[in-house]
């Protein structure tokens, strides 16, 4: 009796220890599926009774997370899509899948070590878990070997989860930086690494190593116009052609977003629909509209 008697009390206090799943400002993501989704259904995942005073967003974060499992599943298929049909989209597949797991398994060893009493950080864990796939998006198809994707996946996670921990809060704080999606760390930083590594790999092509697919890969390599250290530094070039197009692109852009026009309006009309739509019958128009509808009865 004494021990069913004490249930609810030690329920209680377990309810009254725990700890959001994410964060109040969780990052953008570009699938937000909610938690009636038929995956949520699948993976059978529900949401925990969180303490008063806690602002919980579960459907929030559990978008994000399957957001995160679809474009961890199809990412192979982002980085093989533009590669010849044969041994060339198998092979970025297969190193775009190691390069994932690394990366995985290094966010989440990475996010408990520097998290606060060894806990997960759900931001680490649904942007720089896909780190993996962005490095490898120059080098996948090229002979990088398990190894190495591996390698890289592990590398890319572990700046990427590093970046969102401490780069992000100095951007904000010294430069007034605010990197709202975290694509410096998940794009840019691996993305960058991506790019090395591609440089890395093309010089060490041969016809030894790719075999008849040389050709596929390195054309002007097989057929005897170009040596691989060429083409490794055609790889650099065009690493730094991007770095240049997005920082100029980047500058002209913030200029004209600087223009009065393109102002944005003040925090008390942000929410006023009569500044950019008709409302002919007042902003709440639609608002009453809405809850008769929804309060009208059913079968009339």
């Amino acid at each position: 009796m004494e021990q069913h008697a004490s249930h609810p009390n030690r329920k209680a206090k377990e309810e009254s220890h725990a700890v959001p799943l994410c964060r109040a400002k969780p990052s953008p993501s570009f699938i937000n599926l909610q938690a009636s989704s038929p995956l949520a259904t699948f993976l059978n995942v529900r949401t925990a009774k969180l303490p008063s005073g806690v602002d919980p967003k579960p459907k929030e974060c559990l978008g994000l997370l399957e957001r995160t499992i679809f474009l961890w599943t199809f990412w192979p298929s982002f980085n093989s899509a533009p590669t010849m049909l044969g041994d060339g989209q198998h092979r970025t597949t297969l190193n775009t899948y190691y390069s994932l797991t690394a990366s995985t398994l290094s966010t989440f060893a990475l996010s408990a070590l520097v998290g606060e009493h060894g806990r997960l950080d759900m931001v680490h864990i649904q942007n720089a878990a896909l780190a993996g796939g962005v490095v490898v998006g120059t080098s996948g198809e090229m002979m990088l070997t398990p190894f190495g994707a591996l390698a890289a996946g592990f590398l890319a996670g572990t700046v990427s989860t590093l970046g969102y921990k401490f780069f992000t809060p100095v951007l904000e704080a010294k430069f007034k930086l605010q990197d709202t999606c975290g694509v410096h760390n998940l794009h840019g930083m691996p993305g960058v690494l991506g790019a090395l590594l591609g440089v890395l790999v093309a010089g060490l092509a041969t016809h030894e190593a790719y075999g008849d697919g040389l050709g596929s890969v390195f054309p002007l390599v097989a057929e005897g116009q170009r040596s691989a250290k060429a083409q490794a530094m055609y790889q650099l070039f065009g690493l730094l052609v991007t770095l240049t197009f997005a920082s100029v692109g980047g500058a002209l852009g913030g200029l004209l977003l600087r223009l009065p026009f393109l102002d944005p309006p003040p925090d008390s009309q942000c929410y006023e629909d009569q500044i950019y739509w008709e409302a002919s019958g007042g902003s709440r128009a639609c608002l009453s509209t809405d809850l008769s509808l929804k309060t009208k009865p059913v079968g009339t």
